[in-house]
């Protein structure tokens, strides 16, 4: 059980419930835990629903690649639901096959294509050391076709991750809160 409690979509207010309704994942699975950790902030709790909204289903990087930066960033900080859900999303809903996922974990980027190796890479830079990012990581992204905005938009998306599992791991949050199991694809310890 986490350390703070969940806010139930049963015992959610209205409002709470509203924003649920309309969170980034609520077509992908019944509730999102996550969010249902955040409504504990009811204050900022529809803003933050809509601004990760906007991030993670609009602007010009693909969702695949968002969710492989998400992903990133919960294998570098070993944050096991984090990285759950999103390897699940990768696989349910972009096409990832399970063995990559696995051999993403463990520093593998060969399943990947060029582009994608490119935002891992830059992604798992940004995380370990935002300081020591390097020029050449820059300009594998650009040769993969991003932008400016674009590396803004993946960064925005990295410091969100990051939030979201700093999050997770202080208030304990696992799959098993919700009576689920991690993908037996997701190793027990992650190499990236």
């Amino acid at each position: 059980m986490p350390r703070i409690d969940y806010v139930r979509y049963d015992d959610a207010s209205p409002e709470i419930r509203d924003a649920l309704d309309e969170s980034a994942y609520a077509d992908a699975e019944e509730r999102h835990l996550f969010y249902e950790m955040l409504a504990n902030v009811p204050s900022v709790f529809d803003r933050r629903v809509e601004y990760f909204g906007k991030l993670m289903g609009g602007g010009a990087v693909p969702k695949r690649e968002k969710e492989l930066a998400y992903l990133t960033v919960a294998l570098v900080t070993e944050t096991r639901f984090v990285a759950a859900t999103h390897a699940k999303y990768l696989v349910d809903n972009h096409d990832v096959l399970p063995e990559t996922i696995t051999a993403l974990s463990g520093g593998d980027y060969s399943g990947l294509s060029d582009r994608e190796q490119a935002v891992v890479s830059f992604t798992r830079a940004a995380v370990h050391d935002p300081d020591g990012v390097e020029d050449e990581k820059l300009a594998a992204l650009r040769t993969a076709g991003y932008d400016d905005g674009d590396i803004v938009e993946l960064l925005l998306l990295t410091c969100e991750a990051q939030t979201a599992t700093t999050i997770a791991t202080v208030t304990g949050m696992a799959l098993s809160d919700r009576g689920e199991t991690e993908p037996a694809y997701l190793p027990e310890e992650f190499a990236l």
